[in-house]
């Protein structure tokens, strides 16, 4: 079956992911059932599936990405018992993706400079609360790090890979930052609302679609 078949079926699938995730979402946030991991859970199964077609019809490295969605979705439900191991988790999930964006053309070592910039920023900015961190100071600075290089090698393509791909791991990895930004500094400041919950899914979830949707540019 020739790649354009599904390259113009991509807009449909984009669209059934996200009205997959506006499902589970208001079932997680809205709903009467509101906070259950399941809705949760469900809502990254979405993506993690259409991932799974993707490497059943482009097979090469697209075993990547459904590997680092598969990650993703187990640490949504290993981080409502125990933050550190659950952002461990994430973390393997931010690793699969950057490889996955140098497999793709990615910079690497652009991905590192940002990621030392920016968790050198981030460490700045909340230096008052990090004695309230204590052990889990360490996997937190890693974990902002390995996240920010994650996007950099994400944002890399757009000039290296360039194409519908380039923008959509650029895209998602973006949607994934500002998510992570979000939940970070309510675990900093310990501000917390329904608001930035909302705010934290709302982007989370399309950024696990948009990134699993490149595997079928494998």
């Amino acid at each position: 079956m020739p790649f354009a078949f599904w390259e113009n079926r991509l807009l449909w699938l984009g669209v059934l992911g996200l009205l997959w995730n506006a499902l589970f979402l208001w079932l997680y946030l809205w709903s009467p059932g509101k906070g259950s991991v399941w809705y949760k859970g469900g809502a990254t199964l979405g993506s993690v599936l259409i991932a799974a077609i993707g490497v059943a019809h482009k097979g090469g490295e697209s075993w990547i990405l459904l590997a680092a969605a598969f990650l993703c979705l187990a640490a949504d439900v290993w981080i409502q018992h125990s933050l550190i191991p659950g952002v461990l988790v994430f973390l393997a999930a931010h690793i699969g993706f950057i490889l996955w964006n140098c497999v793709q053309g990615g910079i690497l070592w652009l991905g590192f400079l940002l990621g030392i910039v920016g968790c050198v920023i981030c460490l700045w900015a909340y230096r008052t609360y990090i004695s309230s961190f204590r052990e889990k100071a360490v996997p937190l600075a890693v974990y902002v790090f390995v996240l920010l290089s994650m996007w950099g090698t994400a944002l890399s393509l757009l000039w290296t890979l360039r194409g519908s791909s380039a923008f959509l791991a650029f895209l998602g990895a973006t949607f994934f930052l500002a998510s992570d930004m979000i939940l970070g500094n309510t675990i900093a400041t310990g501000r917390t609302s329904a608001t930035r919950d909302r705010w934290v899914m709302c982007l989370y979830e399309p950024a696990i679609l948009l990134l699993s949707l490149n595997a079928f540019f494998g």
